[in-house]
Formats: structure tokens, sequence, C-alpha cells
């Protein structure tokens, strides 16, 4: 499996298990939703956002400043 992708999983899981506990200690409850979301939203952001804006930012040229 491709290392990016396993990143990507390992901080989504972790960013969705912080989101099921903060919602526990504040509402009383899991929101399954919300929790779902925030590891959903964690994957897209660093196995498919991530490496299009690392690609764009080396096509456009060297990133130093004159």
């Amino acid at each position: 499996m491709n290392r990016r992708l396993i990143r990507a999983i390992g901080f989504a899981i972790v960013v969705g298990v912080v989101t099921a506990i903060f919602t526990e200690f504040q509402l009383g409850s899991v929101h399954v939703l919300a929790s779902f979301s925030a590891f959903l939203g964690t994957f897209v952001a660093w196995a498919v956002v991530l490496p299009i804006v690392e690609r764009l930012s080396k096509t456009k040229g060297s990133s130093k400043h004159e």
C-alpha cells in the first residue's frame, strides 16, 4: 500500500476518534455522523487534495522569494 495512503488513514482515524471523544464530553453522546465526517474529510485532504497541491506547486516553478 502507498505510504501516503497509510499515513492518510492513520491521521483520519486519529481525527475521527478525537472528534468522538470531544462530542462525548461536550454533548453527552458520541455523534457518529460528526466522527465519520471528520474521518472522511481528513482522509480526503491527505490522500487526494495534498498530492494535487504538491504537484501544482512543483509545476509553478521555484518557491524561492527573490
